[in-house]
């Protein structure tokens, strides 16, 4: 099928289900209209008979009849009736309508549709009408339209509260209890169905001819647009194609626009250009080929063998003495053209080789038109199929007859030729099949005295190195041997062991020598001391081995450097992809390694980086790869990886083995690490992605709190992009005044005063809301952020609680956290008095809370820096305390007069018999060193009355505000 009509039926298709769920949506909207018309007119013709009904009831009321036999006739329940009888007669329909009690009225009763009715609506009371569809006993479709008839209050006019359905003085009434609102029967009206399916279908039918029209013009629209846009343009450069491969190298597509059509008609008339380019310079390769071949006198020929059919280069011709013209070329026609006796040579050779032996090389002669005699040189080779069936031959013949004639002048010449070898410098020997030695120079045997004319009993291996077998083995191949086995030119190695018992090594090029008849006769091998150029060449190698060495490894651990790691992460992907495996990458980062750098020196870090690298190369398998990419900065390769539950453990058991304590020129040091992994190939398929993903990873271990591993999951991207962001508009903050303090009251336990307020740093973030402090502060500390920031902070509480103070409050302290690294700045000091002096601040009532792990780095400085504080009034805090690692030697020596009880303790003290024994432990710490204690987090009032109990001085937390 072509592709217009694949289209158009597709097209086709695709209307035809269309156009069919249109039409069953516009059914179905048809039969809503017409159910709903039903129900409207059903209404209108119900309120007309309700007045009728509604009319009699007055009529009889006002002219006082009785309801006796005489007028029953006149009642409303009859009238109705005779109406719809008059009705169906004068509309010539099937509409009627009638009213039916629930009892038997003067033996009248309700029909099966009607009790139906009358059950539906004592069922459901709030009903006020309903249409259903039915048959009655004749087979006569309806729809039915029903709202109940009620008792109204006229009804006890004529009726007694008893009996509505019977007149009250009618004798024998029993009577049924009937009150005002009481449905006591209904009224309903029938639509024939006929009528209704008949206007349904008119209006269907009506519509399913637009909607077809419609559909059959918009098909024939875009039948007509694909026309021109599409089919016409690939019917244009299917004729382009078909000139195209008849040869006409010039046609062009020429499609304009800018479709995907025109793109791959401007794709097509490229390559038509570059088949015309390719096929003219193809043309002169041939020409210079058969130029190059009568030049050398090489001819070739192809026999496509299950075809019998045969190609023979101009050359080839011209060597056989052959015209093209003359005859087809084959093979029985070419061993006519050979000399009688080589003429079994040839297809000898020839049959070998086709039943896979190889190819062959052979010399024959060849007769030419006039008797003369052409030496030729073959060599032919056989391709096979999958079946081991031979399918093509190819071969090249070579004009000797010139070389053939220099043989011969070279033997004519032999004696001359002897004198002129054993001028050569070089050893020189003309060695028979047999080993025995034809000829050979001065030099090729210092032991002999003369060159001798008759050298038959000597063989070459006597001469060479005094053996008494041939030459033999891999490292020491005869060429002989070499050139019988090829029928080629060979070059081996030997070492010649000279009378002296010095070894020599000798480079051996053999030639074969052939007889007249194409036979091997012997070799003529020629010898060169190399002795000196392998020593040589034995050198450089050896230095090109330390140069790859240096170039791969590191120079400090002889780790693999980036350019080797880079080398066997490709590798192990492709062994990987080829095997449907895995390989994990660990990206290793040591935690705050600068920090041995700049305190100890880069010796001490250079040993630290040895020991780091040793452990990491006995926590991994030998089979793994452990590099350094330069710093403090290591990769692992694991190869074959089965899950990530085997990456874990060896990451966790590195964590293990780096964390611990390593001790370099008397220093004991703690150096942990921060792991990224990724896995090839679900995280990356390429290097660059792989370490990417790894290196996100690792960042994502050193947010976690360092000494941990992460493996990278699709999110991180998201994250680390999040920060970035972040951090932009982190350095904005400042200046657009989105920061803001909160303030936490801390209240003392004994009074249960306010004698404290901790600010807490805020971002109001015009795009993001508020910005928890875990969100950017930790991203402020690594970018240097913290220290403008702190100051803003420091600088921000004074002024307000000042002008709280202005206002008449009474005077708290305020407590300010200072970061690590905003503490070891050395303006620090510096800092401090110029918020004090530009605020007004009294530094009395001023608390600057610092982190215990802050306070133990570099004790000396910090000494010094808390003392400078303590001269100035500046109560001083250890935040967080319980959760470093400070030494009672030198918390005893700082001016500190408040401990913080880390809310870590605090949030299981009621549960966690440890937890409580810390912060027992450290309030009598506090107590014994005449320091107060303040626990923050409190959160629960059993927490509350639990640190009273212990004898904390203040808290802070949820609880209070």
């Amino acid at each position: 099928m072509k592709l217009q009509a694949k289209l158009m039926l597709t097209i086709g298709l695709v209307f035809l289900l269309f156009f069919g769920v249109v039409q069953y949506f516009d059914n179905q909207h048809i039969k809503r209209n017409f159910e709903h018309d039903l129900i409207t007119q059903a209404r209108s013709l119900n309120a007309v008979l309700m007045v009728t009904r509604s009319v009699y009831h007055q009529e009889f009321l006002d002219r006082e009849l009785s309801p006796d036999e005489k007028v029953m006739g006149c009642l409303p329940h009859y009238v109705l009736e005779r109406i719809s009888k008059d009705f169906k007669s004068l509309e010539h329909s099937e509409i009627s309508f009638v009213n039916r009690s629930d009892v038997s009225v003067l033996g009248e009763k309700a029909s099966t549709s009607g009790t139906e009715s009358i059950s539906f609506f004592l069922v459901q009371p709030q009903a006020k009408e309903r249409i259903v569809p039915f048959k009655t006993d004749s087979g006569h479709s309806y729809y039915q339209y029903s709202t109940p008839l009620r008792v109204e209050s006229y009804c006890f006019n004529c009726h007694d509260e008893r009996d509505v359905s019977v007149p009250a003085d009618s004798a024998g009434s029993s009577g049924f209890n009937y009150r005002a609102g009481d449905m006591h029967g209904v009224m309903s009206i029938r639509f024939p169905a006929d009528m209704v399916r008949e206007r349904t279908l008119t209006q269907a039918r009506n519509n399913s001819l637009l909607h077809f029209f419609g559909f059959l013009i918009t098909f024939l629209t875009i039948s007509l647009l694909l026309k021109l846009s599409v089919i016409g343009k690939l019917e244009s450069l299917k004729k382009v194609a078909v000139r195209l491969s008849g040869g006409d190298l010039q046609v062009r597509a020429a499609v304009s626009g800018t479709d995907e059509i025109a793109e791959v008609a401007a794709a097509f008339d490229s390559m038509a250009a570059a088949i015309s380019e390719r096929t003219v310079l193809l043309r002169k390769s041939k020409a210079r080929l058969a130029n190059a071949q009568r030049i050398a006198r090489l001819g070739n020929w192809d026999w496509d063998i299950p075809a019998e059919k045969w190609y023979w280069s101009d050359e080839t011709y011209r060597l056989l003495g052959a015209q093209p013209q003359a005859f087809e070329p084959n093979f029985e026609t070419y061993l006519e053209l050979l000399h009688p006796d080589d003429r079994q040579l040839l297809d000898d050779a020839v049959q070998r080789a086709l039943a896979g032996e190889g190819g062959y090389h052979l010399e024959y002669r060849i007769r030419l038109p006039g008797g003369k005699t052409r030496h030729v040189y073959e060599q032919g080779e056989v391709t096979f199929d999958n079946m081991g069936q031979p399918v093509n031959m190819v071969g090249t013949l070579y004009d000797i007859t010139e070389r053939k004639l220099a043989e011969k002048e070279v033997e004519e010449k032999h004696a001359f030729l002897q004198t002129v070898i054993d001028g050569v410098a070089d050893p020189i020997m003309v060695i028979d099949l047999d080993y025995r030695i034809i000829m050979m120079n001065r030099i090729a045997s210092p032991g002999l005295t003369t060159a001798p004319t008759a050298t038959a009993e000597l063989c070459c291996y006597q001469v060479s190195h005094h053996g008494e077998r041939p030459c033999s083995g891999e490292d020491h191949p005869c060429p002989l041997e070499e050139v019988r086995r090829t029928g080629r030119p060979t070059t081996v190695v030997h070492d010649h062991i000279f009378s002296s018992g010095e070894v020599r090594t000798f480079e051996l090029q053999a030639t074969p020598l052939w007889d007249e008849d194409g036979t091997l006769r012997g070799i003529i091998e020629a010898s060169r001391d190399i002795t000196d150029r392998v020593v040589a060449e034995a050198q450089l190698r050896e230095n090109e081995l330390r140069l790859k060495l240096l170039a791969h490894h590191d120079t400090l651990t002889n780790l693999p450097n980036r350019l080797l790691f880079h080398d066997r992460l490709m590798q192990a992907m492709v062994k990987a992809r080829r095997s449907n495996q895995q390989v994990a990458l660990l990206f290793l980062d040591l935690d705050r390694f600068k920090n041995i750098n700049d305190s100890l020196g880069h010796g001490i870090g250079d040993l630290v980086l040895l020991e780091v690298s040793r452990r990491l190369a006995d926590g991994v398998r030998q089979a793994d790869t452990v590099a350094r990419l330069g710093g403090d900065e290591f990769v692992i390769i694991m190869e074959q990886v089965e899950g990530e539950a085997r990456v874990a453990g060896v990451a966790q058991k590195l964590l293990g083995y780096l964390s611990r304590a390593l001790k370099v020129d008397g220093h004991e040091l703690f150096v942990t690490s921060s792991i990224g992994i990724s896995l090839f190939p679900s995280d990356a398929v390429d290097v660059e992605g792989l370490m990417k993903c790894a290196d996100v990873a690792m960042y994502r271990a050193k947010e976690q709190g360092r000494n941990t591993y992460q493996f990278y999951r699709p999110d991180m991207n998201a994250r680390t992009h999040e920060l970035l962001l972040l951090e932009g508009h982190l350095r904005q903050a400042l200046e657009l005044k989105q920061l803001v303090l909160h303030y936490q009251p801390q209240i003392d336990l004994l009074s249960g005063r306010l004698v404290g307020l901790e600010a807490l740093l805020r971002w109001q973030h015009p795009g993001y809301g508020l910005i928890a402090p875990d969100d950017f502060v930790p991203l402020a500390e690594e970018t240097g952020l913290i220290v403008p920031i702190g100051e803003w902070v420091l600088a921000e509480a004074c002024a307000q609680i000042k002008a709280l103070r202005k206002a008449g409050r009474d005077p708290v302290l305020v407590s300010v956290n200072i970061s690590s690294r905003q503490f070891k700045q050395p303006g620090f000091i510096a800092m401090i008095d110029r918020v004090l002096e530009r605020t007004g601040f009294d530094p009395n009532w001023l608390v600057l809370e610092i982190t215990e792990s802050s306070l133990m780095d570099n004790v000396e400085n910090t000494i010094k820096t808390l003392e400078a504080l303590k001269a100035r009034g500046v109560h001083l805090s250890i935040d967080d305390f319980g959760t470093g690692y400070s030494s009672l030697s030198y918390l005893k020596r700082f001016p500190v007069s408040q401990l913080k009880i880390d809310q870590s303790f605090i949030r299981d003290i009621t549960i966690d018999a440890n937890d409580e024994a810390i912060a027992a432990s450290v309030i009598a710490l506090s107590r014994s060193m005449h320091m107060s204690v303040i626990a923050e987090g409190v959160e629960t009032d059993e927490q509350l009355q639990l640190l009273r109990q212990m004898g904390c001085d203040q808290v802070q937390g949820y609880l209070i505000s």
